[in-house]
């Protein structure tokens, strides 16, 4: 179902089953692909109010945010948590980091949802989910945290920011997360008590909730002249504790070795810290003296960076990559240079570098001002989540001229999903799956569910008194259709994978046909 193009509205999917509207795909498949789902948390950006009462009054309410996993050609498989944009410009909640980890030596989904107040720091909680999606604990970080009076939080008590959710090997949680405290902004041509969003990350006990480590940007003794954001309307002005200076924007981190790596979009630098939170090395994407231990060519520089990971890490290298913005909000596209994602071999004795992989999409030509994500995958392709662009794509071995997949899901500049993953996962609903009859037609789904194959079909005329009707294909479709007597009078269904039963569904009375 399309929405309507005056409003530049993406088309969605609809269902008779369930009521979801996730995102339709437009998929370009032009060579062997990593096998997987996609994993992305489709955010619609803020419409007017006008634009908003004339799509709600069109076509209903339009979903303006989700946890959605897909196929590769776009078929929901699972819908996650999600918003409606009736009421509001913007939904009052969100979710992002959607994607498969391990904990206790098996896969779960984890996912943030919150909301966001202001220049990009928002507030909420991270659940885990089991494979069957029961909850396995929803952690609400109860930290010890000042916030800006222009948040408004009065209602809100968990202060994990959406920007991170990491879990370790040591079955602990790495979250982000933002204070607001004082710094000297004068030398970047501020007030000397400077308000400002201090950014830091807590690792946390998943089980007792314990904290087990905690950093902070301003602690460490990072000077404010890394940052290459300049307070203002748009950044903070860092005059008041209502308008506070984002000066780090800490983005990812995560757990290497016995340490941490923490990245920084603001000041274009990324840090290796030591279990003490010492800095071992950093690597900035400028060049500016006095602020990097390795010299990136000027093909590689990053700027505005997001999803720093290092994979392949010892003592002595480690790979580097990133979704590499090198654009923000406020440049001129004009002048400034296409996002790309960016690999780098990092040797750590000598602080030497080799770029291994600049890889832009030039079906897109894309300015990526915020977001975005960057994942190799097992048979040697990288995964690119185009973050504030709605696009998504699977490049091979070969680089930019080896293209395998790219996928829209929304119109540039009216959605986003802060990173993009494609991963293994296998589940089985601890629900049941969803049928309903109408108009001589049964229709059927079992969101979440990945394993099943085929679908059989019970009609009767009375409760007890139910027929084999129909064994029917899913194929790899969300909800399939298949037409029925109409004399029937009840309906269910039965899912299963190949010979073996998984799950009835419940028995429904079929809707007259008129």
């Amino acid at each position: 179902m399309s929405l309507s193009t005056t409003l530049n509205l993406w088309p969605t999917q609809s269902y008779v089953t369930v009521n979801f509207r996730p995102p339709t795909f437009d998929v370009t498949k032009t060579g062997e692909t990593q096998s997987g789902l996609i994993l992305i948390n489709p955010v619609l950006n803020p419409l007017n109010k006008s634009d908003l009462d004339a799509a709600v009054s069109a076509i209903g309410p339009v979903q303006a945010s989700a946890c959605g996993i897909f196929t590769e050609g776009g078929q929901l498989v699972w819908q996650g948590p999600y918003a409606f944009a009736e009421d509001s410009t913007f939904p009052p909640l969100f979710s992002t980091n959607l994607m498969v980890q391990e904990y206790m030596g098996k896969p779960v989904l984890t996912y943030w949802q919150g909301v966001r107040k202001s220049h990009g720091v928002a507030y909420g909680n991270i659940t885990i989910l089991d494979d069957t999606y029961t909850p396995i604990t929803t952690i609400c970080p109860k930290l010890n945290l000042i916030t800006s009076p222009s948040a408004n939080l009065t209602d809100l008590a968990c202060f994990g920011d959406s920007h991170e959710l990491f879990i370790t090997p040591s079955n602990t949680l790495i979250v982000s997360a933002g204070n607001l405290t004082t710094m000297d902004l004068s030398p970047i041509g501020g007030p000397s008590v400077g308000y400002v969003y201090d950014s830091q990350f807590y690792e946390i006990d998943i089980a007792s909730g314990d904290i087990i480590f905690s950093w902070s940007s301003v602690a460490s003794g990072i000077p404010i002249t890394y940052s290459k954001f300049i307070p203002g309307v748009n950044s903070g002005t860092g005059l008041n504790s209502s308008d506070p200076f984002d000066w780090f924007h800490i983005n990812s981190v995560s757990s290497v070795g016995d340490g941490y790596l923490v990245n920084s979009r603001h000041c274009w630098a990324t840090w290796y810290l030591n279990s003490a939170g010492e800095v071992e090395w950093r690597i900035e994407g400028n060049n500016t003296e006095g602020q990097s231990d390795f010299v990136v060519p000027k093909e590689a520089n990053f700027r505005w960076q997001h999803h720093a990971r290092v994979s392949n890490y010892t003592e002595k290298s480690a790979v580097l990559h990133y979704f590499n913005n090198r654009f923000d909000e406020f440049a001129d596209k004009n002048v400034a240079s296409q996002s790309n994602g960016l690999q780098l071999s990092l040797n750590l004795v000598d602080k030497t570098l080799v770029v291994e992989k600049i890889l832009n999409d030039s079906a897109y030509h894309g300015f990526s001002d915020s977001q975005g994500s960057f994942s190799p995958l097992e048979n040697g392709n990288t995964f690119v989540g185009w973050g504030a662009i709605t696009r998504l794509t699977e490049f091979g071995p070969g680089g930019n001229d080896d293209v395998r997949l790219r996928i829209q899901f929304g119109y540039d500049d009216t959605a986003n999903s802060y990173r993009a993953y494609k991963q293994s996962w296998n589940a089985t609903p601890a629900w049941d799956p969803d049928v309903v009859g109408v108009n001589n037609t049964a229709y059927m789904s079992w969101n979440g569910a990945t394993d099943y194959t085929a679908w059989v079909i019970y009609t009767g005329i009375n409760e007890s008194d139910l027929v084999e009707v129909a064994t029917v294909q899913r194929g790899h479709l969300f909800e399939i259709s298949y037409p029925i007597s109409s004399n029937a009078r009840y309906l269910k269904v039965a899912a299963f994978a190949g010979s073996t039963f998984m799950r009835n569904s419940s028995l429904v009375t079929v809707e007259p046909s008129y």
